[in-house]
């Protein structure tokens, strides 16, 4: 096998400078998607809760304890997703690294690397999936019991 950086092309740039470049649009594409995905479901967890603590004295105790269990058991399974997903990307990189630093890094080391994270990777995106609409399902149902509870009390209080 040859050496990555024996090749060039690409306008001037050798094979390892193109790789370069392409992982870091890669990273830098990946990196604004997640945050701003964790974000957005921040703020949505924290306007639930903000939203339910300013208005539970109104709500009847089934709609309360409803609510607020759904959208604890979506936060809950996020936050453990995360760190399940803390923890690959922790493996992958320290993996990477090792790949990397070994002398006479060839294609083949690259390959071989790419083959190991991709079958975990796979994994990944199965539990994702599912985990995914857990969180969206209890969410969501957490939400729609708020939404009728208030919907409920304000028209209680317009029809008095």
């Amino acid at each position: 096998m040859s050496p990555i950086a024996a090749s060039t092309g690409n306008g001037g740039m050798d094979q390892k400078q193109f790789l370069s470049e392409l992982s870091n649009i890669q990273k830098s594409l990946f990196d604004h998607a997640t945050n701003y995905t964790k974000l957005v479901l921040g703020i949505g967890y924290a306007g639930f809760f903000g939203a339910w603590a300013g208005t539970k004295g109104n709500l009847r105790p089934v709609e309360l304890v409803g609510s607020a269990l759904l959208i604890c058991l979506s936060l809950f399974s996020y936050i453990v997703f995360e760190i399940f997903q803390t923890r690959f990307i922790s493996q992958s990189a320290i993996d990477l690294a090792r790949t990397l630093s070994k002398p006479g890094l060839e294609m083949s080391a690259l390959q071989d690397y790419k083959e190991r994270t991709g079958k975990v990777q796979e994994r990944y995106f199965k539990w994702w999936n599912w985990i995914f609409h857990f969180c969206a399902g209890t969410g969501i149902l957490g939400a729609l019991i708020l939404i009728y509870a208030f919907i409920h009390s304000l028209v209680k209080m317009i029809w008095r």
